[in-house]
């Protein structure tokens, strides 16, 4: 073999390991589903199916041992599309670890290890899988016997001139066929180099029609990367040539070649846009994988817990950039989990607080223009908002005596170190849940909300930015004596004109104004900045959301609002209300603030 053609199947085989975690993340929820509706012919179809495809591949790619393991599971599966298996708990879970088992050893050769993570874990794990048609086997023996005694009751009822019953002959009749029908198909099942005929000879599924007839590419992240820089490089050039056009349109010159200009300037905008929005659609991935997970997380907890909960899954449509994905998935584990293990009560306590015995967690992601959302709810008991003082108050956070509105105390559940659980438990419990979620959260520029009422359940709202990936962002550029300052448009409400009588003074919050019939925080943004305002009598007032609360901010004109690539700037670090530097048309940098910050330093 060649040097070009070794690299080729290594290519090949880092693409197949790829598509196969994919895969195997999808089937999860899947079972779940199978063992909610184990008649459900379709789900089955779906789980045999890449299971079937891993078979085959993994050995083309000299993958034997996570070849046999998949020729095993799908035996199995077999058994149960053909209705010789009843897919109940015990058959789940055995499935369930063995594509867990599956998708460790993808894992391990994607890092350049051994397939198997210990040889006789790998062998136990085979005998489970394998001991299930043995059940089967076994099933079928004893029916056969009670078929058999069956029969020698009515030879015994026939010698001794007593009347034979018509429909317990028809019984036994039927019992035989059925245990023909079954033998048939477990041998089919577990003949050694079967293929899928049911599969194959079904009618393909229109999505899986469409992937045979378009074409794709893999590209790495990496290229996508790159490519995003040069589109925004892209819209500085756009803003640079806006900024020339006003300058060209302000001398004297010829109309016709102010009107080619901005002809010229017109089409740049329209394409850059274009090539900005294709760009981000091409690292847009489908939530399904994260709800899809949820349904596995629960079924967990419930089975060691003693629990009855169901999930309820909403929002599959929405498509978000892939590394805020990634991001998203840590959240919506520590929550999912939480929710289950300590939100929903056991089945007995909830049954005697007049509901449901079964509990029901629901996951919803939404999107809008700019933000993706994803809301985590549950029916249980609610936050102990009084047990969850009282563990502040031990760890030394508030005084015993220290008198709290209830949001203030639901604030302290994102605390390091504090949870409202009455016990710790393998899956939670220890208060490392959800301070992480929060802090995950505000890194992607995003919000955690809080909802609870005892005896009704508990809600988060997360909201975060579409894309975080990509530093094009829409912006408000705000003008500070000579100074550009740029504010993120999804966080401005209004603005309007203001006067120094307009502004009074509160006791503790400083300065305040009436605004919509609302007392707003007023940070005058020069002072904040150390900045020189042009007239600190008046100016243009600017209302930003910061942190679940609205603040008017000072400043000395609006410029306007346009697209701008935000870029780091180094010796920012130690100022945290800067989020970065924009590049303007006229070549200057403006400062983007982050909002968050800001108001948290200078708004009480």
């Amino acid at each position: 073999m060649s040097e070009e053609t070794y690299a080729v199947d290594e290519q090949l085989k880092a693409e197949f390991i790829d598509e196969t975690l994919e895969l195997l993340d999808d089937i999860d929820g899947l079972f779940v589903q199978l063992e909610q509706h184990p008649d459900d012919e379709e789900t089955v179809n779906a789980i045999f199916r890449p299971v079937h495809t891993i078979k085959g591949n993994s050995a083309f790619f000299g993958l034997m041992n996570i070849r046999t393991l998949a020729h095993d599971l799908e035996t199995v599966l077999d058994l149960v599309r053909k209705k010789a298996l009843a897919a109940d708990k015990e058959v789940i879970d055995v499935l369930l670890a063995g594509v867990q088992m599956l998708r460790e050893m993808f894992e391990r050769i994607a890092q350049g290890q051994a397939e198997a993570p210990d040889a006789a874990a790998y062998q136990k794990m085979l005998e489970a899988v394998r001991r299930i048609p043995s059940r089967t086997r076994s099933d079928r023996a004893g029916h056969l016997n009670e078929t058999l005694a069956a029969l020698e009751e009515l030879a015994g009822s026939a010698r001794a001139g007593q009347p034979v019953s018509a429909e317990k002959l028809d019984e036994i009749i039927a019992r035989a066929r059925e245990l023909s029908s079954a033998s048939q198909s477990s041998a089919q099942a577990q003949a050694e180099g079967q293929s899928a005929p049911a599969a194959q000879k079904s009618e393909p599924s229109s999505s899986s029609q469409q992937a045979r007839e378009s074409k794709t590419i893999r590209v790495a992240e990496s290229h996508l990367d790159g490519f995003l820089e040069s589109v925004g490089d892209l819209v500085i050039i756009g803003e640079m040539l806006r900024h020339l056009q006003i300058s060209i349109a302000s001398r004297k010159m010829p109309a016709d070649l102010i009107q080619d200009f901005r002809r010229a300037w017109d089409n740049f905008n329209s394409v850059s846009e274009q090539l900005q929005t294709k760009v981000m659609s091409i690292r847009l991935v489908s939530v399904r994988s994260l709800l899809q997970k949820a349904p596995k997380l629960v079924r967990d907890i419930a089975a060691t817990s003693g629990k009855d909960i169901k999930v309820v899954a909403e929002g599959g449509g929405v498509e978000i950039d892939k590394s805020l994905l990634d991001m998203l998935d840590t959240c919506l584990t520590h929550m999912v989990r939480n929710a289950a293990d300590h939100g929903i009560e056991n089945p007995d306590d909830r049954q005697k607080a007049g509901k449901n015995r079964q509990g029901v967690i629901s996951v919803d992601f939404g999107m809008s223009s700019d933000k993706v959302t994803m809301t985590i709810a549950d029916d249980g008991a609610g936050l102990n908002l009084i047990g969850l003082k009282a563990k502040a108050v031990a760890l030394g956070m508030i005084s015993a005596e220290a008198d709290l509105s209830d949001d203030v105390v639901k604030d302290m559940l994102f605390m390091p170190g504090v949870s409202t659980a009455q016990r710790v438990t393998d899956v939670s419990g220890r208060g490392v849940g959800m301070d992480v979620v929060r802090r995950l959260v505000e890194n992607l520029g995003g919000s955690i909300t809080l909802t609870t009422e005892p005896g009704k359940g508990t809600t988060f709202v997360v909201t975060v930015p579409k894309s975080v990936h990509t530093q094009i962002v829409s912006g408000m550029v705000v003008a500070l004596g000579e100074e550009k300052y740029v504010l993120p448009l999804a966080k401005v409400r209004e603005c309007f004109d203001w006067k120094d009588a307009d502004i009074h003074r509160a006791l503790e919050r400083g300065e305040c104004m009436l605004r919509h019939g609302r007392s707003l925080p007023v940070i005058r943004l020069g002072d904040a900045l150390n900045r020189a305002a042009r007239d600190v009598a008046g100016g243009i007032m600017v209302t930003v959301d910061a942190d679940r609360k609205q603040v008017a901010l000072a400043v000395d004109e609006v410029i306007g609002v346009q697209q701008v690539v935000l870029k780091e700037v180094q010796g920012l670090i130690s100022e945290p209300i800067f989020a970065g530097g924009a590049l303007m048309g006229d070549g200057r940098v403006a400062m983007f603030l982050d909002i968050e910050a800001l108001c948290a330093k200078h708004a009480a």
